[in-house]
């Protein structure tokens, strides 16, 4: 009996930690993009230890599906839409959905239809991986035209 009220308790404690969470994700993420796009504009992530290199492409000589996007987002900072597109033209095609979604967080429950992630279908979710996959296999081959798809400046 008294471990059930404590079982009852704890899971009470936990889902109101979880929903207080909940509430603070907009704001938390709004600060982080906040910073991060301060660090993009301040620091070229080409001349900056501030940025890691990508692990990815350390390990295995290959370039991932992301490999060029913290380029790409400093160059999109500073207005230079072609160079970020050189970078990563998979993130530079992908920013303005991210930017509706983000804003799409930021309005409340009821409003929030905008690219709801939760409302994908399977099969939506099973193309954007595979034409993630393809992206990024794509863009080791070595050959015109898949070379453009590479990271370069």
């Amino acid at each position: 009996m008294e471990r059930d009220v404590t079982h009852r308790v704890a899971t009470s404690m936990w889902r109101s930690l979880r929903d207080m969470l909940d509430a603070r994700r907009p704001v938390v993420l709004f600060l982080g993009s906040l910073f991060t796009c301060v660090l993009l504009i301040k620091y070229n992530p080409v001349e900056s230890r501030w940025f890691p290199p990508c692990p990815f492409k350390y390990l295995t000589g290959w370039y991932c599906p992301g490999c060029g996007s913290t380029r790409a987002l400093h160059n999109l900072l500073h207005g230079r839409i072609v160079a970020a597109f050189g970078y990563n033209p998979l993130m530079v095609a992908c920013i303005p959905f991210l930017l509706v979604n983000g804003v799409g967080w930021m309005l409340p429950a009821s409003n929030r239809r905008l690219f709801d992630e939760r409302a994908l279908s399977a099969s939506a979710i099973v193309c954007i991986l595979v034409g993630v996959v393809l992206f990024g296999v794509l863009r080791n081959l070595p050959m015109y035209p898949f070379s453009f798809l590479a990271p370069h400046g």
